[in-house]
């Protein structure tokens, strides 16, 4: 198993010794700094993912606006550290360009959960589908591995719209988008809607309109049965009337020849990972796309629940 890296934090801080201590309780690696001089220059070289600065006499407002104005630094974010009577001015001149505030003297428990939620939020943000505002493929893959890892029984939901493309070229890319953001409000909303596993179901974006979502396996039935109901009523009414009464759509094939393309409809390929049964990642993947292809075979929306055990050695 790769060996994850640690987060990496540039420490701006006069008062060193304090969150030292307590950085050094936590996984991540990190440097301190003093001098505003090549203040720049040397976070770039550290390459961080998270700056944490406690300025002092420094021109906190400067600092802060020279860090966002850097095409190689803009995007870090950057947790505030300042006094409990000085934090409300600092803010209101920084104006909204900071991630988060730690209010001295610091509380271990406290600076470690805000440096947590920091990095957790930003790496959310950079992986996160510019469409659909979804978590992507990393987020995706840590999750499943992580649920692996704790032999927890789990299914993963691989979501795949039938005709997209046909309806994407015919449509235009405008309402194309309009689908993909429909798609991912209903995953959000079934899920949220379902049973009382709404707070243990993930939804994720693979990106097109390919779509994960990763739940407890009781009521999958059910669960896949509403989701494909409420799309087919809603579909509809993203075609035009003609089109809807017709039930197909005139368009061109991967091979340039026009052809009927039916409505769009739903593909649901779900892989159950059993206690016990350790399946890997790439295994479960692999498994989801098998059946995809399978039912995209048939005309209409689909779902098929795959609870095979892991293939003796």
């Amino acid at each position: 198993m790769q060996k994850q890296l640690k987060k990496r934090l540039f420490v701006v801080d006069s008062g060193k010794s304090c969150l030292e201590k307590i950085l050094k309780e936590m996984n991540v690696a990190f440097c301190f700094y003093k001098n505003p001089e090549h203040i720049l220059t040397e976070a770039r070289e550290f390459k961080p993912d998270l700056i944490l600065g406690d300025f002092g006499g420094m021109n906190q407002e400067d600092l802060v606006s020279q860090f966002r104005n850097n095409s190689f630094l803009s995007n870090i974010p950057i947790i505030l550290c300042a006094g409990k009577t000085e934090i409300t001015s600092i803010i209101r001149k920084i104006n909204g360009n900071v991630n988060d505030y730690l209010v001295k003297p610091y509380n271990q428990e406290e600076v470690s959960a805000r440096i947590e939620r920091v990095l957790r939020r930003h790496e959310e943000v950079l992986n996160s589908n510019p469409l659909s505002h979804l978590p992507g493929n990393i987020a995706i893959k840590k999750r499943i591995m992580h649920l692996s890892s704790l032999k927890e029984e789990f299914a993963v939901i691989y979501l795949d719209l039938d005709n997209f493309k046909a309806y994407n070229d015919y449509y235009g890319y405008f309402k194309g988008d309009e689908v993909i953001r429909f798609v991912a409000d209903l995953c959000h909303v079934e899920a949220l809607q379902a049973d009382d596993h709404a707070e243990d179901t993930f939804v994720g974006h693979i990106g097109g309109d390919d779509f994960v979502l990763i739940r407890p396996v009781s009521h999958m039935e059910s669960f896949c049965g509403k989701l494909i109901q409420k799309f087919d009523e809603k579909i509809t009414g993203f075609y035009s009337k003609r089109d809807r009464e017709r039930g197909y759509i005139m368009s061109r094939d991967r091979k340039g020849m026009l052809k009927k393309f039916p409505l769009m409809s739903l593909t649901l390929a779900v892989v159950v990972n059993e206690k016990g049964s350790a399946l890997h990642y790439g295994e479960i993947s692999a498994r989801g796309s098998e059946i995809k292809h399978y039912l995209k075979s048939f005309r209409g929306s689909h779902y098929l629940i795959d609870r095979r055990k892991k293939a003796a050695a």
